[in-house]
C-alpha cells in the first residue's frame, strides 16, 4: 500500500512538471521582443530629407512598418500624425519626406506594427535646409597610388607598396568644411549643447569638442553659432564619427583614400608636385612656418582658399587641417584596383584595426612632410584635435 501511495504521488509530480512546462513554453512562445531604431536625417534639402529604419521583430507577426512625423506633435504616432508604410521591406528600410518647409521642425520616429500592437522607435528632429557646400567634379581615370618618384625621397614605409587605382567620376569640397557650414548642419539635426548625436549605425556618438576655437551653443537661442572671426574657418576638433555624418546629411560620404589623395595630385592635369598644387609648400600650405605669424588667432589653422589651389581648383589638400577619409587604415598591397573601398566594418573588427586614415598636414606641423600628396596617418574614429577636419565627397 505504501509502495502504491510512493508510485502515485511520482505520477502527480510528474504530470504537476509538465503541466508547468507547457505553461512555461507557451508563455516563452507568446513573448514578443520588436527592436526598433530610427537613424537620423541624411540627403536634406529645403524641401526634403530621408530617413532610415530598422526594425527586429522576435516571437510576432510583423504586420506593417514605417515612419510618422510632424511639425505640430512633439511625439508623432500614427494615430496624431501623418505616416508613410514603408514600400518592399518591413525590416529595413529607407523613407524620402518630400514638400517640407525650411521654417518648420519636424520630429520623426519610425513604427511597426506587431500581433496588433504598434511600436515606435526614439523621437529625431530636424530643420529642413540646403547645405552650404561648394563641390567640384573631379573626372575619373587611373594613377599610382603611393609613394611615386617625386615622393620617394621623403616618404614613410606606410606608403609602399606603389600601386595602380582606377577611379569612376565623383565630386570633392573645393574647401575644407567650415565652422559655419557644421553649424548650419547641427542646426539643422537640432543637435544639442552636447555636440553628440546618433551615428551611420544609429548609436549615439560624440560629434565634436567644443572649444573657443570653432562653435559655441547659444543656450538662450538654442543655436550652434561659429566663434566670432571664425566664420570661414576650417572646423576643427570634429571626430570621424562627426565628419561622416555631416558628410551624410549633406547627401554625400566623407572620401575614400584613394579619392583624396587622386584630387590631391590634381587628378587627370597632375603636374607630378610633392605637394597639393606646387612644389614649394609655402606657397600651397598653411604649417607653422606659414601660420605662426599671422594676424588674428594666434597660431591656428586660417580662412579656407587663402593658398594656391591645385591643378583642380582645390583649395588646402595640403595644410590647414588633417582631413578625415573613409577607409580604416591599413597597408597597402601592390594589387591594382578599381573603386577601391578598403575593408569593411566587420572585416575591421576581426583584424583588430582601430583608426580611421587622415590626410593632408595641418597648421601645427613643423615638418613639411606631412603635407605631402602621399603621406598617411591615422587616428581611432572617436579622437579630435585641434589641427583635424575635413572636406565633403560626394557620387557625381
Amino acid at each position: 500500500m505504501l509502495r502504491n501511495r510512493r508510485r502515485l504521488k511520482e505520477i502527480q509530480c510528474l504530470m504537476l512538471a509538465l503541466v508547468m512546462g507547457w505553461v512555461f513554453q507557451a508563455c516563452e512562445e507568446e513573448k514578443v521582443t520588436v527592436t526598433l531604431k530610427t537613424f537620423h536625417v541624411e540627403q536634406v534639402t529645403a524641401t526634403s530629407g530621408s530617413i532610415r529604419c530598422t526594425v527586429v521583430n522576435e516571437g510576432g507577426s510583423l504586420q506593417e512598418a514605417g515612419l510618422c512625423f510632424s511639425a505640430t506633435n512633439t511625439a508623432p504616432k500614427i494615430t496624431n500624425s501623418r505616416f508613410i508604410p514603408s514600400v518592399g521591406s518591413l525590416t529595413d528600410f529607407t523613407t524620402t519626406l518630400i514638400g517640407l518647409s525650411a521654417d518648420s521642425t519636424y520630429r520623426f520616429r519610425c513604427y511597426a506594427r506587431v500581433n496588433d500592437s504598434v511600436y515606435y522607435g526614439t523621437v529625431y528632429a530636424f530643420k529642413p535646409t540646403t547645405p552650404l557646400v561648394d563641390l567640384v567634379s573631379v573626372e575619373g581615370g587611373s594613377f599610382n597610388m603611393g609613394a611615386t618618384p617625386e615622393q620617394a625621397t621623403s616618404a614613410a614605409t606606410n606608403e609602399f607598396p606603389v600601386h595602380a587605382v582606377t577611379l569612376s567620376n565623383y565630386r570633392i569640397g573645393k574647401y575644407e568644411v567650415t565652422t559655419s557650414q557644421f553649424a548650419q548642419f547641427l542646426n539643422s539635426r537640432m543637435i544639442t549643447s552636447t555636440a553628440s548625436g546618433p551615428g551611420f549605425d544609429g548609436s549615439v556618438y560624440k560629434y565634436m569638442v567644443v572649444t573657443t576655437r570653432n562653435l559655441y551653443y547659444d543656450q538662450d537661442k538654442s543655436l550652434w553659432l561659429p566663434v566670432s572671426g571664425l566664420e570661414n574657418h576650417p572646423v576643427t576638433n570634429v571626430t570621424w564619427y562627426g565628419a561622416n555624418e555631416y558628410c551624410r546629411w549633406a547627401g554625400g560620404h566623407l572620401p575614400t583614400e584613394a579619392q583624396w589623395e587622386y584630387a590631391a595630385r590634381g587628378g587627370r592635369s597632375a603636374a607630378g608636385t610633392l605637394y597639393s598644387g606646387g612644389s614649394v609648400a609655402a606657397d600651397v600650405a598653411w604649417y607653422y612656418a606659414t601660420t605662426k605669424d599671422q594676424p588674428g588667432v594666434v597660431y591656428f589653422a586660417q580662412p579656407v582658399g587663402g593658398k594656391q589651389p591645385n591643378e583642380l581648383g582645390l583649395y588646402d589638400m595640403s595644410g590647414n587641417v588633417w582631413e578625415w577619409c573613409a577607409d580604416w587604415y591599413t597597408a597597402y598591397t601592390d594589387l591594382a584596383k578599381r573603386d577601391p573601398l578598403g575593408i569593411n566594418d566587420v572585416e575591421a573588427a576581426e583584424a583588430g584595426v582601430t583608426q580611421k586614415v587622415r590626410r593632408g598636414g595641418g597648421w601645427a606641423d613643423t615638418q613639411t612632410g606631412t603635407l605631402r600628396v602621399s603621406h598617411r596617418a591615422a587616428n581611432t574614429k572617436a579622437s579630435q584635435a585641434g589641427s583635424v577636419g575635413f572636406r565633403l565627397a560626394a557620387n557625381e
